[in-house]
């Protein structure tokens, strides 16, 4: 049967509160807010929340947030972007950097970050102090023992369900299959196959969700067709 780890995200749910963001900079020991590095506040989270709206007309007007991170693609593209062979996929489906390997593509001429530049979801940043990617690693030290990632265990609104894809038995592969159309991944067209999926609120399907608007400053795009 096979492995492959994903999280599944009840957009109906999600109420951007951030947490996620904050338990995750935690357990991976994230820099905090820095004001010595320009141009940002908090200048590395592996976790990005997108708001999504506002949906309807006035004065029934909806804003949903949707956390994106390291969609752990079965077709990663960021592995074959990469100049020193630094990006692999594991056995349990998670897309890892090797720290030891990646340089930042410090030596392109260009200045260009290939795996950055090559991923859909803009799901890795460079560290401005390593000079290196990072990005999710659905906290694989937590998996391997058994536990839930910490964006996982800390929602307070239960919005995320972490799961093997692979296995039908799973609560994950489960609630996929009773969300039916309104379960979907961004982007589908790249051709990546994102771990990462999300629910629909009711009303909604895969379809209608992928052509709401996005209004995130810089990322406003990328999730719109």
């Amino acid at each position: 049967m096979g492995k492959q780890f994903g999280i599944l995200v009840d957009i109906a749910t999600c109420i951007g509160c951030k947490v996620c963001m904050v338990a995750c900079k935690q357990v991976n020991n994230l820099e905090p807010s820095n004001a010595d590095i320009p141009g940002s506040q908090d200048w590395i989270h592996w976790i990005n929340i997108l708001d999504i709206g506002p949906i309807g007309d006035y004065p029934n007007l909806q804003l949903y947030h949707l956390p994106i991170n390291c969609q752990h693609c079965g077709n990663a593209v960021c592995i074959g972007a990469c100049p020193k062979a630094a990006i692999s996929k594991l056995e349990c489906g998670v897309v890892q950097i090797d720290k030891n390997k990646c340089n930042g593509c410090q030596d392109d001429p260009d200045h260009a970050v290939k795996c950055i530049e090559a991923c859909p979801f803009r799901a890795f940043q460079l560290n401005p102090k390593t000079h290196k990617a990072e990005g999710c690693t659905l906290c694989l030290p937590l998996i391997s023992k058994g536990l839930e990632p910490a964006c996982v265990r800390a929602c307070p609104g239960g919005c995320l369900t972490f799961g093997n894809l692979k296995d039908p038995r799973s609560l994950i592969s489960k609630r996929l299959k009773q969300a039916a159309d309104r379960a979907f991944t961004f982007r589908p067209e790249q051709g990546t196959r994102p771990s990462v999926w999300y629910i629909a609120p009711d009303g909604w399907n895969a379809e209608q969700w992928l052509s709401a608007p996005v209004v995130v400053g810089k990322n406003q795009i990328l999730f719109c067709r």
